[in-house]
């Protein structure tokens, strides 16, 4: 919008607004508007938001890398039963928060009746923080052993509920930290030269930086005799 448009004067507009999810953390979004016309040849507005936000995830992953398997499995009991099971599962819990800071500058200046002056500035600032943790089960390898007693298998021999114990399980953590950075900044000119010639010219420029820091940890977990 063209800061020329405005009426004489001031203006200010602002909105408040507090977004709670699901497990009860509340996060804010602001913005504001300012804007000021001093004749109507010069006038200046600008606006500044920001947000936060945080999505928590939980995912039964479906990694199956051996695909699922119909075989005979070891019961508790010493006995073997025949059941579809995965080869692997994943569950998941990831937790992200994301945090963005914006501004813009808008001055509007004709310079004549027949010239046009217009500057402009947007900004952003967004950060990204991402948490997970994993827990990879086995139950199809690592020797697999499934409980006889509370063992529930559907009527095609497709798992559905049990305890398995194996052998070993890994545990998966991993954390990334980024930051996005932009700058937009636009010059133009309007010029009437005549009735019929018009010169409309413009210059941009644009720059953005990304920084991300991670780190990965995958730690197993494997049974053993004393």
């Amino acid at each position: 919008r063209s800061a020329r448009s405005l009426k004489d004067g001031l203006l200010f507009a602002g909105q408040a607004r507090a977004n709670q999810s699901e497990d009860g953390e509340t996060t804010p979004s602001l913005s504001a508007t300012l804007g000021y016309r001093f004749s109507d040849r010069l006038a200046v507005l600008g606006s500044l938001s920001y947000e936060k936000s945080n999505v928590v995830t939980d995912a039964l992953g479906g990694d199956n890398r051996g695909g699922w398997q119909f075989n005979n499995r070891p019961l508790s009991n010493a006995t073997t039963r025949n059941v579809w099971s995965p080869e692997y599962r994943y569950v998941t819990n990831r937790d992200q928060d994301r945090e963005r800071l914006a501004g813009s500058i808008n001055v509007d200046f004709r310079l004549s009746d027949k010239a046009d002056l217009r500057f402009d500035w947007f900004h952003s600032n967004l950060t990204i923080l991402t948490k997970e943790a994993s827990l990879k089960f086995p139950f199809a390898n690592e020797n697999a052993t499934y409980g006889a007693t509370n063992l529930q298998i559907g009527a095609n021999n497709v798992l559905e509920s049990g305890t398995v114990t194996a052998n070993s399980a890994e545990g998966i953590s991993f954390v990334q930290n980024g930051e996005a950075k932009t700058d937009n900044i636009q010059l133009g000119l309007a010029w009437e030269l005549t009735e019929r010639l018009k010169v409309d010219l413009g210059a941009y420029h644009s720059k953005a930086d990304y920084e991300s820091t991670a780190g990965n940890n995958d730690v197993r977990y494997t049974q053993y005799g004393v």
